[in-house]
């Protein structure tokens, strides 16, 4: 989504909005990556948790942020709290693959033409 696509610009969250709509999602069970204070707000005023990577300037800490020096990097502030619940360990028949398990090491196939 960029800033052509919508009426309003950031800090305004037209954008954050109609990217969702247009995924079909709720904005809350979004991840918005931000790299200003300004697209961060934006990003918050629209529901969604924020993953902030600043770049030419530094971006304050505030609600719903994480933020990282790099994507990789070292974590600067605690990610907000788990707005789900915890997935369910899978039970074991539903992982269980139809195909038993060879017991014994067979020939290798054949490469193909």
């Amino acid at each position: 989504m960029a800033g052509d696509d919508v009426t309003h610009g950031k800090p305004h969250p037209e954008a954050y909005f109609t990217a969702a709509a247009s995924l079909g999602i709720r904005p809350r069970d979004c991840l918005a990556i931000e790299d200003t204070d300004t697209g961060a707000a934006s990003a918050v005023v629209a529901g969604m948790t924020v993953l902030v990577i600043p770049h030419l300037a530094p971006v304050p800490d505030g609600p719903s942020r994480s933020t990282r020096e790099t994507v990789t990097g070292p974590r600067r502030s605690s990610p907000p709290p788990a707005r789900a619940a915890p997935l369910a360990a899978p039970d074991a028949a539903a992982t269980a693959s139809p195909i038993p398990a060879p017991t014994t090491p067979g020939p290798c196939p054949a490469p193909l033409p």
